[in-house]
């Protein structure tokens, strides 16, 4: 009892995020742990070629995410501000406002795209026989018009990171990965090999999970910021937009690194390569996982303290975070060590992983979450622009990086992270300078937007 009353004790937004993380921290666990036990069986559902098209075609296609230009950020933050401020009507308006934006740009998108696609050598682009090219063209149509439908329902989950409740977007993740795994099983002897059904088991899951949460939520829990047409209000288009549109190219440049990063490892080693990196990406991403559930609640926590000018708790924050990312390093040094012991035991002898491979994932882990908390306070009170910048400046020089080191100079997988560690000391270098002037008050000029 007194561990619990000490634990969750201190400011109201403390506990609330403290609560969220123990929260998240169970389902995150129980998500890991499917997550482990999807990637072998994926495998033997599909071989090692297949599951490498998938990962390749998945990561491509998730660029329909960034087509909501940032709203999804946008109206976190502005959601945020109008419940500090206690604006109800406002809030409703927000939410209201930005599905119907987003609704729309999904249709645009999604008609721009299968217009195009019909253009797009596949096989070559995936670098697979042309045997593929019909499976291709299906695949592709089908999960990205189940992603163009994700975005306008995963809406719901900007609500729930704006009220400071990152759990429930973290159970619709878990509740969705468990019936993909239990639906991938059960179909695993009738359909092996089937990359179609594979991706439609898979997409449509995701789709149908926090589809039914709205409806849920809205009509309960978050009656009061439910979208509603009467409350569509096109005069904050630009308001929001203005704001999202930041977010937007920020997040394009992300995603433009992390898919390019498989096509480029596709066309220069193949497909099995990618199962490669991908298998112990997915190995040392369990630090990226586990800072992301500390720090997702801290975001919005972060727009209201500094609403609030309330910068003795934004301070306490990070002294506590620092302390954490020094334990964190001995830990990601420890699993270095017993990379390959793990993955013997985890997917057995059908990946080939390198040691400096391992040891470049693990210093982009080290550096993103060093950095990981000046980006979510920088997010939360939207001082983005130089981040913007950095951004930019990276989605151009990554792509030419990544196939010199990769290619040129014979890396292989380890040559494209190796390419994002050059590219993200950008952000090393300015977003601490960029946090400490903003929080002694003498930000000015690009360090204050």
């Amino acid at each position: 009892m007194n561990f619990f009353s000490t634990l969750f004790s201190g400011h109201q937004r403390s506990v609330k995020a403290k609560k969220n993380i123990l929260a998240v921290f169970f389902l995150k666990g129980i998500s890991v742990v499917i997550s482990f036990l999807f990637v072998p069986l994926a495998i033997k559902f599909l071989g090692t070629e297949k599951y490498g098209i998938w990962l390749t075609v998945s990561s491509v296609i998730a660029w329909i995410n960034i087509f909501d230009f940032g709203l999804g950020n946008g109206l976190r933050n502005k959601l945020v501000e109008a419940i500090t401020l206690k604006k109800n009507h406002l809030a409703k308006t927000y939410v209201s406002t930005s599905y119907v934006m987003v609704f729309l740009l999904s249709v645009v998108i999604f008609l721009l795209s299968l217009a195009v696609i019909h253009f797009i050598d596949l096989p070559h682009l995936f670098n697979v026989s042309e045997n593929y090219s019909d499976e291709l063209k299906a695949l592709v149509m089908i999960v990205l018009g189940v992603f163009s439908l994700q975005f306008v329902v995963k809406l719901i989950n900007s609500v729930f990171l704006a009220i400071q409740q990152p759990a429930y977007n973290n159970l619709l993740n878990t509740i969705g990965s468990a019936l993909a795994l239990l639906a991938v099983f059960v179909l695993y002897g009738k359909f092996k090999g089937n990359l179609i059904i594979f991706a439609v088991i898979v997409s449509l899951v995701n789709l149908l999970v926090p589809l039914t949460a709205s409806f849920v939520m809205y009509s309960k829990k978050l009656r009061q910021y439910s979208p509603s047409l009467s409350f569509v209000d096109f005069s904050k288009m630009k308001e929001l937009f203005n704001l999202s549109i930041l977010f937007f190219i920020t997040q394009s440049a992300a995603l433009i690194v992390y898919a390019t990063d498989n096509l480029i490892i596709t066309n220069i080693s193949g497909p099995q390569e990618v199962t490669n990196y991908q298998v112990a990406f997915k190995y040392f991403n369990i630090v990226i996982v586990f800072y992301t559930i500390i720090t997702t609640p801290l975001w919005s926590a972060f727009t209201e303290a500094y609403i609030q000018k309330d910068i003795k708790w934004i301070k306490n924050v990070f002294k506590k975070y620092f302390i954490l990312w020094i334990v964190t390093f001995v830990g990601v040094l420890m699993m270095i060590y017993v990379a390959p012991y793990f993955y013997k035991i985890w997917v057995g002898d059908s990946v080939n992983i390198s040691s400096l491979l391992n040891v470049l994932i693990a210093i982009w882990v080290l550096m993103s979450t060093f950095i990981m908390i000046f980006s979510n306070f920088l997010n939360g009170v939207n001082k983005i622009r130089l981040s913007m910048y950095q951004s930019l400046i990276v989605a151009i020089i990554n792509i030419p990086l990544s196939f010199y080191f990769s290619e040129n100079l014979g890396m292989g997988s380890g040559g494209v992270i190796l390419a994002t560690i050059v590219c993200i000391s950008l952000r090393l270098l300015f977003q601490p300078v960029q946090v400490y002037k903003i929080l002694r008050g003498t930000a000015t000029g690009i360090w204050n937007k």
